[in-house]
């Protein structure tokens, strides 16, 4: 949440062209690695996950080059229903509205299809979220392969409390916390087990 919540602050708009604070994105850079330090006892690695930071993916890569992005593409009705279903805080506003989610999920394809063509392969990959949940021992060993990481057994157990998580407040209080659930496996996305259809 760190960059979504502070992209107000160095992104400024008119009507023909998108400006960056270029100073300030150094500013913060150095802020958010003070903040992440590895260093720091119990933190071995840090995860951002938000639905919002693929806007950002092109300037967090100029930020933080050596940074590895995993991008987890899903069904579009599961995508959406997730959104909708999830209690976030005013940093994701468009999924209170319908119309705006899929107006989102629309410039999201367009973003994604770009990432994938301007990003080097080593830095950004897509894995599906139907093969994590259909196979997750497989798409996770794959997952730290790419990220150069080795396998432990806490990494297809999130549910099972092996390592203190400093989970990012993106999320109110009384929100389930997502980096310790169990993976749930799912043979079939719900738009095909219940037969959803978008409008």
């Amino acid at each position: 949440m760190f960059w979504t919540q502070h992209a107000a602050e160095f992104l400024r708009s008119n009507p023909e062209s998108l400006e960056i604070d270029h100073e300030l994105v150094i500013s913060l850079a150095q802020e958010y690695l003070t903040m992440v330090d590895p260093g720091h006892e119990g933190l071995r690695y840090v995860t951002d996950k938000n639905p919002t930071n693929v806007h950002l993916a092109g300037l967090l890569h100029g930020v933080f080059p050596n940074a590895k992005m995993i991008h987890l593409k899903r069904h579009p009705v599961d995508n959406l229903l997730s959104m909708w279903m999830t209690p976030f805080d005013e940093s994701v506003r468009c999924a209170s509205n319908r119309e705006n989610l899929v107006a989102f999920y629309r410039d999201y394809l367009r973003l994604f299809k770009h990432l994938g063509e301007v990003l080097p392969e080593d830095r950004f990959t897509t894995v599906r979220y139907e093969d994590l949940t259909s196979n997750p021992e497989t798409t996770i060993a794959g997952m730290l392969q790419y990220l150069g990481l080795e396998s432990e057994r806490a990494c297809y157990e999130p549910e099972k409390k092996h390592a203190r998580c400093a989970y990012a407040k993106c999320l109110p209080s009384e929100a389930t916390d997502q980096s310790q659930l169990t993976i749930t496996l799912e043979e079939l996305p719900s738009v095909a087990r219940f037969n959803i259809r978008l409008a």
